[in-house]
């Protein structure tokens, strides 16, 4: 179960427009709700918690936009932050030098 205030922020290098994400995610992701009749209600309400940002893994400026926008989404509310990293080979060391220093 998510909790009640969520947010799935998108981060890479690639410049995407954020309704072809989020309709991406929708092609692949299978409804999961018990009361199946609620299916495209909570399809969307998830939907809509989804949001994309573009920057460069070594760049400490884009990890700062990318940590402000964070802060903005939680509007001064206790929160955890769970990254999941899959940045490719030749960037990682790179990528976990500046998001080391960024958190």
């Amino acid at each position: 179960l998510l909790p009640q205030r969520f947010h799935i922020v998108g981060y890479a290098r690639k410049q995407l427009d954020l309704e072809g994400w989020r309709s991406n995610i929708l092609l692949n992701l299978g409804c999961r709700v018990l009361d199946q009749k609620d299916c495209a209600t909570k399809m969307e309400e998830f939907i809509e918690r989804l949001s994309y940002m573009s920057g460069q893994y070594d760049s400490a400026a884009d990890f700062a936009k990318l940590d402000a926008y964070l802060e903005d989404l939680e509007d001064g509310q206790p929160t955890g932050r769970l990254f999941y990293l899959a940045i490719p080979p030749n960037v990682c060391i790179g990528g976990q030098s500046i998001f080391a220093v960024s958190s």
